[in-house]
């Protein structure tokens, strides 16, 4: 007998087996006007594949900040002359 996990939808269609991935968030940053750019540092970023997601505080849309991952580090850039309000999520799949 095959051994894992398996779900279905109400319609009966096959949403998760043991080939999906599935994301788990580490962390959130707060930006603020004091940390425009900056980096956090988190051991668990090598355990799998790093993402992101932003949430701003009010209409932010352009002047969401750059952000990158190098190793276990997330950095995240200004990318306006004006200040984004807002948080970064973050985590690997």
């Amino acid at each position: 007998m095959p051994a894992g996990i398996q779900l279905w939808d109400a319609s009966g269609n096959l949403i998760i087996d043991v080939s999906t991935r599935t994301g788990f968030i580490l962390g959130q940053v707060n930006i603020t006007s004091g940390n425009q750019t900056s980096s956090v540092t988190n051991s668990l970023l090598s355990e799998g594949s790093p993402f992101y997601f932003i949430a701003a505080s009010t209409n932010e849309s352009n002047r969401y900040p750059f952000v990158s991952f190098s190793g276990t580090t997330m950095s995240w850039t200004k990318s306006t002359a004006t200040d984004f309000a807002g948080a970064i999520f973050y985590g690997v799949y």
